[in-house]
């Protein structure tokens, strides 16, 4: 720390042109020096919906869809679940032309907002597939991190949906 600034060790992940989020890297950060998100907030890899070849998993953070495509995958990130409104109305404007894979964290919060994106996408009468029970993990970055082959299998097991 310098005076009233931290100093971090972070991933930066840009976004959109004027936004981006940054990751703390060091284990030891405590939650309030873990993760920032500068400037408005916005879906992470939102292009995959018009450019994919293979079905998109939709999950919260950005870590997480970098998880999924190092396992093999396609994803999207809300990058808060306040998004799931704005990623239906992406949606209504450009339809997918791959299966959505709804992958929010497995907790009760991401079980509420998975319900929630169900109805919406049953709604626009969008192909897509629940899968948030699935794995024995939080989300899709800590099952990489715990367990990369599953998380690899699993992926391409869904990539056959």
């Amino acid at each position: 720390s310098i005076g009233n600034r931290a100093e971090w060790r972070a991933i930066i992940i840009p976004t959109d042109i004027s936004s981006f989020v940054v990751r703390n890297t060091d284990k030891n950060a405590t939650d309030s020096y873990r993760y920032r998100k500068v400037g408005p907030i916005h879906m992470f890899n939102a292009a995959a919906i018009e450019k994919a070849d293979k079905p998109i998993f939709i999950v919260e953070g950005e870590i997480d869809a970098l998880s999924i495509v190092e396992a093999g995958g396609e994803a999207i990130a809300l990058g808060s679940t306040a998004c799931i409104r704005k990623l239906l109305k992406f949606l209504e404007i450009v339809k997918p032309q791959k299966k959505l894979i709804l992958f929010l964290d497995n907790d009760e919060s991401g079980k509420k907002s998975t319900n929630e994106l169900s109805k919406g996408l049953y709604r626009l009468e969008i192909d897509h597939k629940v899968i948030a029970d699935s794995i024995a993990y939080k989300d899709a970055n800590q099952a990489l991190v715990n367990d990369k082959n599953s998380l690899s299998s699993f992926v391409r097991q869904s990539n056959n949906i």
